[in-house]
């Protein structure tokens, strides 16, 4: 039967009752932990040197009781399958590992807390293996070693394989044409890529934590700091840009992008990783293009005030060559009130088409109320040559020929009033003066010969035009024939 020890003294187990003795192999049997006895074949002296006690371990050492745990970690089924075992079996000597933990074990008065060893199970696959250890010594030499022990393999190899794939990612963003950086969780900035040092000319020492800060313009430290803090306290991305301070002194603008990066198998924050591009020559380009917008904006405008004024002038330069008959009207408030439709003329409608095959049908209506409205044969034949030349401008000039006419009258006044609408291309303000004054001039897009015409046979013409939006043309005629408008002007 087995002895157990206490401190430096052996305790028989024959001495212990077979109660207690149950306890104790149930409590071994049942743990989840491994649990082993080492013996020395020979008690290994204290005073060796650690070399000389280390090479006694592996000489004279060999594994007398284990659980079945134990067992387990190194592919066995049961703990009698393994009893028996070397140390150079489990614990290899060659390991410079192991080496540091036999002699960490001898450092401490051979008791050890949660020390790792590399062992090898039975297929010869590598272990990793937390162990806690106490030495039984007598007589300044060691007998035997107890100890407990985890596997730590799945976690041990999380951590190799996350330090592998740091040292790739490293790697691989010190060739990437991009300034790269990451932070911790204090938000901190704990390193930057080649390319970043390279940009700034400085050392990783200098631009950790805050020292990157140093290289930003002092005019954007304030807003870059601010929205990089913001964006850590809300773990959210963020995207700014500042100008950053490059190794021959010049200050140049990046685009710096952040985003929150995680563990991957906690699903941890962990901190920040953020990339960096010099955008200098778009910035440039980006400033001489808004400048140019604004100089274009302002030349338009410019433009717009010199038409606005030229249109001015050639409105009162019309209104006084065509002896007030032309009024050009800049909106649809210039232009005269409507008159009333005749309701009890018969047939009447609001508005009639105007088309080549409906131009007869369009001046028998002008004629008709014309002629309710009493106004002479003459005159009558001068409102009909008018409203002719007028809507055959709609049918040569817009696309499919098509407008709309209205024929209103007043009675009483003896007044009648002839509107024709079209949405064709317009005049162009720089030709209609010469479509007004020059007889014969004709364009598509103006009114033509028919223009000299309608002055010489309608007593006032309203005309609302502007280029790529159509053309309103309202024809007045009384019942007599009105004084010429100059000769009403207070002006002169």
């Amino acid at each position: 039967m087995t002895n157990t020890r206490t401190g430096d003294e052996t305790i028989p187990l024959s001495s212990v009752s077979p109660l207690t003795e149950e306890r104790y192999r149930a409590f071994i049997a049942n743990s989840a932990e491994g649990i082993w006895r080492f013996e020395a074949e020979e008690p290994i002296a204290l005073g060796l040197s650690e070399e000389a006690q280390v090479e006694s371990f592996y000489r004279v050492g060999y594994l007398a009781e284990c659980n079945d745990a134990f067992a387990r970690m190194y592919g066995f089924a049961l703990a009698d399958e393994l009893t028996g075992a070397r140390l150079q079996d489990l614990v290899p000597q060659e390991d410079p590992t192991n080496q540091a933990y036999l002699q960490a074990f001898i450092r401490s008065g051979y008791r050890l807390v949660d020390a790792e060893s590399v062992e090898r199970d039975r297929n010869g696959d590598i272990r990793y293996v937390s162990n806690s250890l106490i030495g039984v010594v007598k007589d300044g030499h060691l007998i035997r070693a107890w100890g407990t022990q985890r596997d730590v393999t799945a976690q041990r190899r999380n951590e190799i394989a996350l330090r592998e794939s740091e040292s790739r990612f490293r790697v691989m963003a010190d060739c990437a044409p991009v300034m790269i950086w990451t932070s911790d969780v204090s938000a901190k900035c704990d390193w930057f890529n080649k390319p970043w040092l390279d940009f700034t000319g400085r050392t990783m020492t200098q631009q950790v934590e805050e020292g990157w800060e140093k290289g930003v313009h002092p005019d954007d430290v304030v807003s870059c700091r601010n929205t990089y803090r913001a964006a850590f306290a809300a773990r959210e991305p963020f995207t700014m840009q500042y100008r950053l301070q490059c190794n021959n002194g010049e200050y140049r603008w990046v685009l710096d992008n952040g985003t929150p990066r995680y563990n991957e198998g906690e699903h941890s924050f962990v901190g920040f990783i953020g990339s960096c591009i010099d955008i200098t020559q778009q910035k440039s380009s980006e400033d001489r293009l808004l400048a140019a917008i604004a100089e274009k904006e302002r030349l338009t405008q410019t433009q717009a005030e010199l038409l606005a004024q030229q249109r001015a002038f050639l409105k009162d330069v019309l209104l006084a060559a065509t002896d007030g008959v032309l009024c050009l009207c800049d909106d649809v408030s210039e232009l005269p009130d409507p008159l009333p439709i005749i309701e009890d003329f018969p047939g009447t409608e609001a508005a009639m088409p105007i088309s080549a095959p409906a131009l007869r049908a369009f001046r028998q209506r002008v004629d008709a109320i014309a002629a309710a409205c009493g106004l002479p044969k003459e005159r009558r034949y001068d409102l009909l040559t008018a409203v002719g030349e007028a809507a055959m401008n709609v049918v040569v000039h817009v696309q499919q020929g098509v407008g709309s006419g209205e024929v209103r009258g007043d009675v009483r006044r003896g007044r009648v009033q002839v509107w024709v609408t079209d949405s064709g291309p317009g005049i162009p303000v720089h030709r209609i003066h010469r479509a007004v004054l020059e007889r014969g001039f004709t364009t598509a897009g103006s009114l033509g010969h028919g223009f000299f015409l309608l002055l010489k046979t309608a007593d006032r013409a309203y005309l609302l035009t502007h280029e790529g939006s159509g053309t309103t043309m309202v024809l007045e005629k009384d019942r007599i024939s009105p004084e010429p408008d100059w000769l009403n002007r207070q002006s002169l």
